[in-house]
């Protein structure tokens, strides 16, 4: 093989390694801004249901306040300490049945359920009877998939492009 050979196959390997770690890296800058734009969406959410809850008297219905602030395809329950649901309201009727494991120790938690991503927060609150209970906020993230596979296409279509003029150049 011809040193120009040589000079053209490695800098055409190079230039596929170079753009494949920067679409990478993109990739998952990109992730991790979106879920902490979903984070913070929750959690205006959860202060204000919050502002709601200890605005409540003993004589209103919790559930009519959950059911205002319950995002859309996700679910919110209040839970005792204990973990008991008091209060649990749905917008997809599925998710009652499962049991989202939200770690205390992290700011939120990503699960699945039904194929596609879901992030759950939990938040501290005072009851009507001045118990403290946790607010267990979840969101199933389906805009946030079809981004990313969305962006997995951009990437891979703009790879390919900029593929084209230097592998011809090499040839």
């Amino acid at each position: 093989m011809k040193l120009k050979t040589k000079i053209h196959l490695f800098s055409t390997l190079l230039m596929l390694v170079i753009l494949t770690l920067t679409n990478v890296g993109i990739y998952f800058l990109f992730e991790k801004m979106a879920h902490r734009t979903e984070y913070n969406q929750l959690l205006t959410r959860s202060k204000e249901l919050t502002t709601s809850l200890s605005k409540m008297t003993e004589q209103m219905d919790a559930r009519t306040i959950i059911i205002a602030h319950i995002p859309s395809n996700g679910a919110i329950r209040i839970v005792d300490e204990k973990g008991r649901p008091k209060v649990t309201s749905l917008s997809e009727p599925e998710l009652g049945q499962e049991n989202f494991n939200i770690n205390p120790k992290e700011r939120y938690t990503i699960g699945n359920f039904d194929g596609a991503q879901t992030m759950a927060i939990r938040v501290p609150a005072i009851w009507t009877n001045g118990e403290v209970v946790h607010i267990e906020m979840v969101q199933i993230l389906e805009e946030l998939k079809e981004s990313l596979g969305l962006l997995k296409f951009i990437l891979l279509g703009v790879t390919v492009v900029a593929m084209i003029p230097i592998t011809a150049s090499s040839i």
